[in-house]
């Protein structure tokens, strides 16, 4: 590395506006041979790991901020993108890094990526600019460069123009592409500069012309800076400032809300397109050239959104997987309220927003390269997410608004008809997945939305049992989850539907290879909801018969804690009808402890949401149940 910064430093000193064409010649070929070698070093990281790296990256880093001190301001913008690639990889690949690294690079990238990259002209400039370019080609030497040639027009709907340097837009690209990585990695350690940041991708998502490329970066970068946000709030606890606080809350308000505008203009601009490209198929002109570029952005918004809606309802301290919280007696959402949430004006439109977004995805032709089914399975599986954390978060509050805009699209999700595996395009119906997304739409409703359940469950349970008689293992876990949560939140609406729910659930769970992938997770949700109907129900007759299944449950992480949970919790508090089998839910509890599933070697722990025994369970087998 340090004989190539010697090489290329000489190159680019030596090199001038009167160097032959030669030496010109030969400067690019060095210039192409540092970028490689640069482009090489900075793979080592990800290649041997941060430990064996770590004493090499830290010198490199010193080069790199020796460079910028030194050449950044002399502008040769080539230079300047491979030292700052070259800085962003070792960063990336480095669990921390010095705050001065950060400070020598972030505002330098800040700057580069906020240069102006196109002017607005009228049609008279436009056309002189143009004759001016034809007038220059004609005169100038072929091999020399025009930056003139990089612009590029566009006439804007209300007849005006805009001149937009192509490269200028290519480096913008790049850099916003930087400035993504080092938020995903070390979002955190980027809050003195994270408003600048926020600001600077904010625009770019909001921007009426922008390559897909730096659309997605954007987006990406979007999402990390507010998830980085919000957790250093979350982590500072009393000791965060209003000032941190009301940041925060901006920065979730505006970045939901050019998510949410960007994906239903993204889906709108999207189903547009594919008139054009449906014609273009008529006439057998259809190619992998269409392949996703659309879809892919679409799927990321869709995830980002999520993604942001989760850093709110848990910035309180919430957890919708730590079973020891969800599960504790007297447990309410409304027990840690989140610092980061929508003000209870913005929650309807939220969900009418977020409800329009799903009709204009079901509402998309699919079934061709550019728009697959499982595209629109990624979109809706984010979208139900999104809903179900609107309504745990927001708790009664967000319910009219589910009520009026989702629950409708719930009921005809379903009400429809599956189609066959294998139909053509244009088919009725709908795929078992997209039926599993109206479960999953309800399930946290009756889960999370008391009192709203009681008028809910009469509706839905019967589609419910339906669902868990499907072959497809998606839509038959959604469904038998949906029947666990009934059993337990379903009041006296649900008494009805007991007996028809025991004898779905169990013909899930013995049915042949029920316990082998990919219907395992399916099975172990049935159990978990037999379980809910024999505590919950008082269907103790069927403990025994349950406690025959192969167990501890390992597949579906959550749902074994769950499970292991609720059989402590029957010998702890020695539940009379569980007594008879003590013996037998104590070897199951002994078995999930001594299980190593969720295991970190390095940490020397259980990660949580990985293992099968919460942190409460596993601390009652040790000191009660220990051979």
């Amino acid at each position: 590395a340090q004989n190539v910064y010697q090489v290329q430093d000489q190159v680019v000193a030596g090199t001038n506006a009167n160097a032959s064409k030669k030496a010109a010649r030969w400067t690019e070929k060095q210039v192409q041979l540092r970028g490689t070698a640069l482009e090489v070093i900075g793979s080592m990281g990800d290649a041997v790991g941060f430990e064996k790296f770590a004493q090499d990256a830290q010198r490199l880093l010193q080069m790199t901020g020796m460079y910028m001190d030194q050449f950044w301001d002399k502008g040769d913008t080539e230079h300047n993108f491979q030292v700052a690639d070259l800085t962003v990889k070792i960063c990336s690949c480095m669990e921390s890094v010095d705050e001065q690294v950060f400070a020598k690079i972030i505002p330098r990238l800040i700057k580069w990526a906020s240069k102006p990259t196109g002017e607005e002209l009228t049609q008279e400039e436009v056309m002189a600019r143009i004759e001016a370019r034809q007038s220059n080609e004609e005169n100038e030497d072929d091999e020399d460069d025009d930056e003139e040639s990089n612009e590029q027009y566009l006439k804007l709907d209300d007849g005006r123009f805009v001149a937009y340097n192509t490269s200028l837009m290519h480096e913008k690209r790049s850099v916003i592409n930087f400035l993504e990585e080092l938020c995903e990695r070390h979002g955190a350690s980027l809050m003195p500069w994270a408003g600048e940041i926020a600001r600077l991708l904010l625009n770019e998502v909001r921007a009426t012309c922008v390559s897909p490329d730096t659309l997605y970066s954007a987006v990406n970068g979007v999402g990390n800076i507010t998830h980085a946000v919000i957790n250093f709030v979350k982590k500072q606890g009393q000791q965060a400032s209003m000032e941190q606080r009301n940041f925060a809350q901006q920065l979730f308000d505006e970045s939901l809300d050019a998510l949410v505008t960007t994906l239903a203009d993204s889906l709108r601009s999207a189903s547009e397109m594919d008139e054009s490209l449906l014609d273009d198929v008529e006439l057998g002109k259809e190619s992998d050239e269409y392949d996703d570029e659309d879809a892919i952005l679409i799927t990321t918004l869709a995830s980002k959104l999520e993604c942001i809606l989760r850093d709110a309802f848990e910035s309180g301290g919430r957890s919708d997987t730590d079973v020891d919280m969800l599960l504790a007696p007297g447990f309410t959402l409304e027990a840690n309220p989140p610092l980061v949430h929508l003000a209870d004006h913005q929650i309807d439109p939220m969900f009418c927003s977020i409800a329009e977004i799903i009709s204009s995805a079901c509402d998309r032709r699919r079934g061709y390269s550019w728009w697959k089914e499982t595209h629109l399975h990624e979109v809706m599986d984010s979208l139900s997410s999104a809903i179900g954390l609107l309504i745990k978060t927001h708790g009664s509050k967000a319910l009219p608004s589910f009520e009026k805009h989702v629950y409708p699209l719930a009921k005809l999700l379903l009400g429809a008809p599956l189609q066959p595996k294998d139909a053509p395009r244009g088919s009725v119906g709908v795929t078992p997945q997209l039926k599993a997304n109206g479960v999953f739409f309800v399930d946290d409703a009756i889960e999370f939305g008391r009192p709203f359940t009681a008028a809910l469950v009469p509706e839905v349970a019967p589609l419910l049992i339906e669902c868990a008689k499907s072959a497809n293992h998606v839509l038959r876990q959604a469904a038998v989850y949906g029947l666990g949560v009934c059993a337990e939140h379903g009041g006296q609406q649900f008494q009805p539907f007991l007996s028809d729910t025991i004898n779905a659930l169990i013909a899930v769970i013995e049915a042949p290879k029920s316990r082998k992938p990919p219907a395992a997770h399916c099975t172990e949700n049935a159990i978990s909801a037999l379980l809910n109907c024999i505590i919950y129900r008082g269907q103790w007759a069927g403990l025994e018969r349950l406690l025959s299944y192969d167990m501890p449950c390992t597949f579906d992480t959550f749902e074994a804690r769950v499970i292991h949970y609720r059989m402590y919790k029957l010998l702890q508090e020695q539940n009379p009808n569980a007594a008879p089998f003590a013996a037998r839910i104590k070897a199951i509890l002994q078995a999930a402890a001594a299980d190593k599933t969720g295991w970190n070697d390095k940490e020397n722990r259980f990660d949580q949401d990985g293992a099968i025994l919460s942190n409460e369970t596993r601390a009652f087998v040790h000191a009660n149940l220990q051979p």
